[in-house]
């Protein structure tokens, strides 16, 4: 288990904190996801749970042991707190062989030259590396160096494990075969881990929970599932994945959590009623879950219509950019009968499916 409590850490130099009480837990055998933009935190968040980064304040603790604190003014060394890491230049000596660099962890641990081969054999099959066990370290794929890096970070079994950006070196399809065999080995091996990720791809993939992160903070954290359907804020819908922000008016006074309606350019469609962060209220939907029908028909709440300025053809689904006025959205959809730019169409989107950001408070 790892528990941050109000991580603050502000560099040298620099006008604004990079953690700004930064709190989260992560359980026994779940993976909790970092996620976020460049500079938002989220390796220095990692690397203070390694004790590779010293905050100004708060406190963490591994497995009920506290390594950290800044009021009692303990701070346990990296070597000392039990945790394997994974970084994202893997970190591979290359005047090794792959056995030499999955061992070095195990130096001065005061084990036996018997239980130290034990252990490193042990590492490299559950990676699928045994056979490559005397392979000189320069010889390697990239997804291979990947394996040896993580062999390495378990074999001296730790409690935590830390994950940072550690496919970020990877092709896309190499990436995705190392997706899901992180996954299987997370299942198998049950660490506590934190993964840290600017893909949310990978986020939405491997976490049990994510923490979304922005300017020093987690701005929302929960079911990566539920995350994407239900984004609770606007910068989780818009980082996500790709999402249609609606400029609108809201009726009545609506309070946040109510199903709600809304005048939008296209129409008058509803939705649950979550917290803006712009001036005016703005309808989200996801470009997939709008269905596009005949433009004939009756008008009705969350049916819009609008005309098609641009058409492409991806293969497993249609992108149509569809505009009314000034107003745009992206709609994606099965391949079916082809549409000419310029035509009419007509769009529903479920309430279920949209949510209405209200304008910031």
């Amino acid at each position: 288990m790892i528990i941050a409590e109000n991580l603050v850490k502000t560099y040298e130099g620099a006008k604004t904190p990079v953690l700004k009480n930064v709190s989260f837990k992560v359980e026994r055998g779940e993976v909790y996801t970092l996620l976020g933009p460049s500079g938002c935190g989220k390796t220095t968040s990692l690397r203070s749970i390694a004790g590779l980064e010293t905050p100004d304040g708060g406190r963490i603790l591994l497995d009920d042991r506290v390594v950290f604190s800044s009021r009692d003014r303990i701070n346990v060394p990296p070597d000392k707190r039990n945790i394997g890491m994974v970084f994202q230049s893997y970190a591979i000596w290359p005047h090794m062989t792959v056995a030499k660099n999955v061992a070095y962890p195990l130096q001065g641990r005061g084990l036996s030259a018997d239980e130290v081969r034990k252990r490193v054999s042990r590492a490299l099959e559950t990676v699928g590396l045994l056979d490559l066990a005397d392979r000189p370290s320069p010889n390697l794929s990239g997804g291979q160096q990947q394996r040896v890096a993580l062999a390495r970070a378990i074999v001296a079994e730790p409690s935590v494990l830390l994950l940072d950006e550690p496919l970020s070196n990877l092709d896309a399809k190499l990436r995705e075969q190392m997706r899901r065999d992180l996954s299987a080995l997370q299942r198998q091996l049950g660490h506590s881990t934190i993964y840290v990720t600017h893909d949310q791809e990978e986020a939405l993939a491997l976490s049990h929970r994510v923490a979304l992160m922005r300017d020093g903070v987690i701005v929302e954290e929960g079911d990566p599932v539920a995350m994407y359907q239900h984004p609770q804020h606007p910068f989780t819908a818009a980082f996500l994945g790709a999402a249609n922000f609606v400029p609108c008016v809201a009726a009545g006074k609506p309070a946040v959590g109510d199903m709600i309606e809304a005048e939008t350019p296209f129409g008058r469609f509803s939705g649950v009623a979550r917290q803006g962060e712009d001036a005016g209220a703005k309808l989200f939907f996801r470009p997939h879950v709008a269905r596009v029908e005949p433009a004939e028909g009756p008008a009705r709440v969350n049916r819009g219509t609008a005309r098609i300025a641009e058409y492409s053809f991806l293969g497993e689904v249609l992108e149509i950019i569809a505009r009314k006025g000034d107003a745009a959205i992206r709609i994606r959809t099965a391949p079916g009968p082809r549409l000419e730019a310029g035509a009419e169409i007509a769009f529903s989107v479920d309430p279920e499916h949209s949510a209405i950001f209200l304008p910031k408070a």
